[in-house]
C-alpha cells in the first residue's frame, strides 16, 4: 500500500508541471557523428563519402550546409543523374592567343568561386565509369593556392558524395589508387545489419588493406538481419576469399626497422601499466625464461614486438614472438587474453597483416645468435587463445562445419591456431586440428 501511495503522490505532482517548462536532454547530439566525421576528413580528403537514405537525406543536407557556413565554405550541390564527363570536368572551348587558336576547359557552373564543399548527388552502380574518371582527375588536380588553372577547384574544396548504400566503391577503386588516399566514408543514420551491408563494408574496408583488421564491423556477432540469416563474419570471410585476400596481403610492402630488440623487455611487471593483456604476455615470457616451453609454439622469447620505423607508419605490435627449436620454427602470435570480445575472423586478419608488415629478415637478424642460419621462411603466423572463450567456440563451430568461409579464410592465410590453458603457475598450449 505504501508503495501505491507513493506512486500516485509522483503522479499528483508531476500532473502540476508545465510540459513546455520540461527539456529533454538526449544522450547524444544526432549532429555529432556527422560534424566530427567532417571536421576529422574535410581538407585532408577530398573523395567523402555519407551513406544515408530518402529519410536522412534533410538531416544530412542540413548538417552539411551548417558545417560549411561555420568554415566560411561555399556550398554547392550537383546532381550527377544524365551528367556528361564535361559537366563534371569541364566543357572544352577555343580560346586565343597571338591569333592562334588553343583549346581549354572551361569551369564547370557548379564549382565554388572560392573555397567550397561540392555535394554530388546520383553516383551509383550505374554511373557511367568515364564519369567516375572525370571526378577522381578533379579530385587529383593539384590545389594550389596561386595560379588556380580552369580546371582546378579553388584551394581548400572537396566533394562529399551522398550515396543510397550502392556508391560504386569498386568501380572508383579500380580507376587508380589514389581513390583509396582520398576517399573515406559514414553510414548515418545507420544502415539495418543486412547481407548487403556487410559487403559493402567489407568492399570499402578493402581499400585500404593494411587497416583493415581495426575495422569495427570484424567484431560484429550473431547474424545478418534479412531472410539468409548468415554470421556476420561468414559473409565477410566470404568476400575476402572472392577478393583474394592472402595475395592483397602480399603486396603489403614490408616497414623497415633497424632493431627488433626492445631492452626494457624484460618482463618485469610494473604497476603502473593496468593493460592485462601486456601483463600476461609478460608472465608467459617469464614462464619461459625459467625454461618451459608452449608445446608446440616453444619458447616466447619477446612480447610487444614493434614493427613501426616512425610514428608516421600504421602498424601495432606482434603480442608475442615464440621459437621452437626442434622445428626450427618462429612464432608470430596473436593472443587475446580471457574475456576479450574480439572475433577470430578480427584476430586472424591482424596476425597476418602483422606478418606482412614486418620486416622479416631484419628480424632475423635482430635474432641471429638465437636463430643461427635459420632464414625469413622459419616464420609463422598463430593465434592463441584461451580455452572456453567465444573464440574458442568459433574454432569448435569451424571443426564442426559451420563456419566453413572463415576455416578457408584461416587455411589460404596459413594461420594455425592454439588453446591456451593455466593451471596454478602453469600454461599449457595446444595446438589445434581443424
Amino acid at each position: 500500500m505504501e508503495e501505491k501511495e507513493r506512486r500516485k503522490e509522483i503522479l499528483k505532482r508531476w500532473g502540476k508541471v508545465d510540459p513546455s517548462k520540461i527539456q529533454v536532454i538526449s544522450p547524444f547530439d544526432p549532429d555529432e557523428p556527422l560534424e566530427e566525421f567532417l571536421t576529422l576528413h574535410f581538407e585532408s580528403k577530398h573523395m567523402l563519402v555519407i551513406n544515408t537514405d530518402a529519410k536522412g537525406k534533410k538531416h544530412v543536407l542540413r548538417v552539411l550546409k551548417k558545417f560549411a557556413e561555420n568554415k566560411g565554405l561555399e556550398f554547392k550541390i550537383f546532381n550527377t543523374s544524365g551528367a556528361s564527363v564535361e559537366d563534371v570536368r569541364g566543357q572544352i572551348e577555343i580560346a586565343w592567343l597571338d591569333g592562334r587558336p588553343y583549346h581549354q576547359r572551361k569551369k564547370p557552373s557548379y564549382w565554388p568561386e572560392n573555397r567550397g564543399m561540392i555535394v554530388v548527388e546520383g553516383v551509383d552502380q550505374e554511373t557511367d565509369i568515364e564519369v567516375l574518371r572525370a571526378f577522381l582527375y578533379v579530385a587529383a588536380m593539384p590545389y594550389g593556392e596561386d595560379r588556380l588553372q580552369p580546371d582546378q577547384l579553388p584551394y581548400g574544396s572537396g566533394f562529399v558524395f551522398l550515396a543510397y548504400h550502392d556508391f560504386p566503391v569498386q568501380s572508383f577503386a579500380s580507376i587508380t589508387d589514389y581513390f583509396g588516399d582520398e576517399y573515406t566514408s559514414i553510414t548515418w543514420p545507420p544502415a539495418p545489419y543486412t547481407r548487403e551491408r556487410v559487403i559493402y563494408e567489407t568492399a570499402v574496408a578493402m581499400q585500404n588493406i593494411g587497416q583493415l583488421y581495426q575495422q569495427p564491423f570484424l567484431n560484429w556477432r550473431g547474424k545478418t538481419r534479412d531472410d539468409q540469416q548468415q554470421l556476420f563474419t561468414e559473409v565477410i570471410a566470404e568476400e575476402l576469399l572472392k577478393s583474394n585476400m592472402a595475395a592483397r596481403l602480399r603486396s603489403l610492402p614490408a616497414i623497415l626497422r633497424k632493431e627488433y630488440r626492445v631492452e626494457t623487455h624484460d618482463g618485469n611487471i610494473r604497476q603502473q601499466t593496468n593493460r592485462a593483456e601486456e601483463i600476461l604476455a609478460k608472465r608467459l615470457f617469464n614462464y619461459s625464461e625459467r625454461g618451459n616451453n608452449l608445446g608446440e609454439l616453444g619458447k616466447v622469447f619477446d612480447y610487444q614486438v614493434p614493427l613501426k620505423s616512425t610514428q608516421k607508419d600504421k602498424a601495432g605490435k606482434i603480442d608475442l614472438v615464440s621459437f621452437n627449436q626442434d622445428t626450427d620454427t618462429v612464432w608470430l602470435v596473436e593472443f587475446k587474453r580471457a574475456g576479450n570480445k574480439d572475433t577470430l575472423l578480427r584476430c586472424l586478419l591482424e596476425i597476418a597483416t602483422y606478418y606482412q608488415l614486418l620486416d622479416k629478415e631484419g628480424f632475423i637478424e635482430s635474432h641471429r645468435d638465437m636463430l643461427g642460419n635459420l632464414g625469413p621462411d622459419c616464420i609463422r603466423k598463430a593465434v592463441l587463445i584461451f580455452r572456453g572463450q567465444p573464440q574458442h567456440e568459433e574454432i569448435e563451430e569451424m571443426k564442426d562445419g559451420k563456419r566453413p568461409m572463415l576455416k578457408q579464410l584461416a587455411e589460404s592465410l596459413e594461420i594455425t591456431f592454439f588453446l591456451l590453458e593455466e593451471s596454478g603457475s602453469t600454461f599449457t598450449a595446444e595446438k589445434v586440428l581443424l
